[in-house]
């Protein structure tokens, strides 16, 4: 059946595209380069009646950021990025959303990351597994950047709908968590058509992609939800994905890059971003969390540059266990070939 057919190639390329340890199912991530989590974990802030003072702010501001949760697919997993990061697995979008804070609000700040790069194989189930350990996080943020993708996009089965039906299943299942939250809206992503994935082609298909005018509709529906729930933002993916495909100019609190090479910012497969292509993403998710109070933005440093460091730094020590692994195998295939000489040469 083709669905069947389908399913098992991409299971087999994104196993092969991408290392993040999340199983079917959604384990949540157990890795090398782990987002390191806080010190401390400020309770939220008080929603009394009392005046809001500079005081009061600051200790809603730490609240909401002290727990945060990544729910999500493949892009909040970090699929492919372990290559271009020399690290043996992938690194998840919690990483780079923790570059983006000030050292301050960084050391009060934990995160866990349940992004599943095998999240579209079973959309309800996998998101409601991943709803079910998040709220045993107790979360005071949820970011849901790449959640109701799948939902929308992939091939229909009768167990699993997609497109307008496949939405709404996705924000039924969204809406078991109510405290504050972000969620991606859905990108036009045709140019992956012309990427590359493990064997040669690209790793989507025409037949799973909805129309434009149903991704227009789905889009308008998301923010129709989220401003309905009064505590939800939007990253605005479709806008930040469409200027880097065209080269127009993306611009950000001070921050400016125009994108020459679509290389610079997608992988191979033009699906997932980039190590640059992630922060950038990180700092729009980030812009979109500012928006859910009035101090919150003072808790981010706003700087791509000190962002992209902050990657590198956190990834160091996964680093170093990869270039270890790497001298361990090849002094491994050294000894063996050497074994093999000696008996030739008896």
């Amino acid at each position: 059946m083709p669905a069947i057919r389908t399913a098992v190639l991409l299971s087999l390329s994104l196993s092969l595209l991408a290392q993040c340890t999340a199983q079917p199912g959604g384990e949540e991530r157990r890795d090398s380069a782990p987002v390191v989590r806080g010190a401390g974990v400020h309770a939220a802030g008080s929603r009394g009646e009392a005046p809001q003072t500079k005081e009061t702010q600051t200790k809603e501001t730490q609240g909401l950021l002290s727990s945060i949760a990544v729910i999500g697919a493949s892009v909040s997993c970090g699929s492919g990025n372990a290559k271009e990061l020399r690290v043996l697995r992938d690194v998840p979008l919690g990483v780079f959303l923790k570059s983006t804070l000030t050292d301050e609000q960084s050391k009060r700040s934990r995160f866990l990351d349940l992004g599943d790069t095998f999240f579209f194989m079973n959309p309800d189930v996998n998101a409601n597994v991943q709803v079910s350990k998040a709220k045993a996080f107790e979360p005071t943020l949820i970011v849901a950047l790449d959640f109701l993708f799948w939902f929308a996009y992939g091939e229909e089965t009768r167990k699993s709908p997609r497109r307008a039906e496949g939405l709404e299943r996705g924000l039924r299942i969204l809406g078991r968590l109510d405290g504050p939250m972000v969620v991606g809206d859905l990108p036009d992503i045709d140019h992956a058509l012309q990427g590359v994935g493990p064997f040669g082609g690209p790793i989507v298909r025409p037949a799973m992609f909805p129309s434009t005018e149903e991704r227009l509709a789905m889009n308008q529906r998301i923010a129709e939800w989220a401003k309905a729930r009064g505590n939800v933002r939007m990253v605005h993916l479709d806008g930040l994905i469409t200027k880097m495909i065209r080269g127009e100019p993306v611009e950000l609190r001070g921050n400016a890059w125009t994108v020459k090479k679509l290389s610079n910012a997608l992988q191979r497969d033009r699906l997932h971003p980039t190590v640059k292509g992630s922060v950038w993403t990180a700092l729009h998710v980030a812009d979109a969390i500012a928006g859910l109070g009035d101090s919150i933005e003072t808790r981010f440093a706003w700087n791509v540059e000190r962002a992209e460091k902050g990657v590198l730094a956190a990834t160091e020590k996964a680093r170093d266990a990869k270039r270890q692994a790497d001298e361990r195998r090849t002094a491994q295939r050294e000894a063996r070939e050497g074994r093999r000489e000696q008996e030739a040469a008896k």
